[in-house]
């Protein structure tokens, strides 16, 4: 049966693109099936801003004339200006078990780079940090998470077979509070901290409040991260994007801010209840009963995603971080919450993986950004 790869260019297309990962993965308990309104407003240009510095192409791969894989290619200017680089990312990318449908569609974004006079491809990533990265390399057999995508063992072994090179790794821990609980030493540090005058908690009891520390939130967010790899500074329209895309989602309860003695962000710790199970019945759908799956979910979670930390430069060895992480972990306690899953992070980001030695961790997933170079 013949193969073709084919350019998303109409409405019709895009709902194929959107909905092929519920085709493919659907066989696979551990996939988590994103929300199809949200996939689709990521790449219309109209509707998510991270366009307004970026060129997008969406492919498909077709065997007579179903659909078996599909890719996005993205040439991040905002990426390519700060890095000093030439470089298209991949994102986005599903295929059946199907070896010659990853290599048209590989060569595919690899084509259309060298077309726009690009050096390299990396990948998986999206428009900005905040998408989903990496590809699952270690760990296929543990749920998958609402912001770390499930994939196949043979999705990574058609990308090295295609001549693709580690670029670099993420890890994610898995974690649950000791026995015999938080270790008394860090709930002193904390203590200490809260009868500082330089610093304080502040409970966030309204979603208009945190829209209006939003800004300043990811400006702290963005210094935290400079150095990171991958991450680009975020215009105020995206900013105000991400922020109403959290605020539909996050318990209030489980974020910590802490500022300094004028008010302004010096911290931030943001986890939510993990909506696996939810989105899995949910089946990539809110209506009309998919909202009521993730309503629920939200109540009855037992697990925490840990999401982002971030703590001003000049206060990152003042106990800070462990002032936030103690206060929302005998929170989360407290509230039920039985143990906590963390965001990918990068394998040399020792800062943040070492916040995690003061429960009982293991790192039981990793995943890989890949690097094709010279194109």
């Amino acid at each position: 049966m013949t193969l073709t790869i084919r350019e998303v260019c109409s409405p019709r297309d895009l709902k194929t693109f959107v909905k092929l990962p519920h085709q493919i993965l659907h066989a696979f308990p551990q996939w988590v099936p994103p929300l199809l309104r949200d996939e689709a407003i990521t790449f219309k240009p109209d509707r998510n801003p991270f366009h307004e510095d970026a060129e997008t192409r969406l492919f498909l791969a077709f065997r007579d004339r179903r659909p078996v894989g599909r890719i996005a290619a993205i040439l991040s200017h905002a990426a390519n200006r700060k890095y000093g680089t030439r470089n298209v990312r991949f994102g986005w990318f599903d295929t059946l078990e199907e070896y010659d449908a990853a290599d048209g569609l590989f060569s595919a974004v690899s084509d259309w780079a060298q077309s726009m006079g690009m050096k390299s491809l990396t990948g998986p990533h999206g428009f900005s940090n905040l998408d989903p990265q990496g590809m699952l390399i270690e760990g296929f057999e543990h749920l998958g998470t609402i912001h770390a995508p499930y994939n196949p063992p043979y999705y990574p072994e058609y990308a090295e077979r295609y001549g693709f090179e580690k670029e670099i790794d993420y890890v994610e821990m898995r974690s649950r509070p000791p026995q015999s609980g938080l270790d008394p030493r860090y709930l002193k540090i904390r203590q200490r901290m809260e009868n500082s005058t330089r610093v304080r908690l502040l409970r966030l009891e309204s979603r208009e409040q945190t829209r209006r520390l939003s800004k300043e939130i990811f400006s702290l967010l963005g210094q935290s991260y400079e150095s990171i790899y991958g991450v680009v500074p975020l215009s105020d329209s995206q900013v105000e994007y991400v922020t109403r895309k959290f605020l539909s989602i996050i318990d209030l309860n489980l974020v910590n801010v802490a500022v300094d003695r004028e008010d302004r962000v010096i911290g931030v710790l943001i986890t939510m209840p993990s909506l696996s199970r939810a989105f899995q019945k949910a089946k990539g759908r809110l209506f009309p009963w998919g909202w009521v799956h993730i309503m629920r979910g939200m109540k009855s979670s037992r697990v925490l995603d840990f999401l982002l930390i971030g703590v001003k430069d000049t206060y990152q060895k003042s106990g800070i971080p462990i002032l936030l992480l103690i206060d929302l972990a005998e929170r989360a306690l407290a509230m039920g919450y039985q143990s906590s899953e963390s965001a990918p992070m990068l394998e040399n980001n020792l800062m943040v993986q070492s916040l995690h030695k003061y429960f009982d961790t293991e790192i039981h997933k990793r995943r890989r950004v890949f690097r094709l170079d010279p194109l």
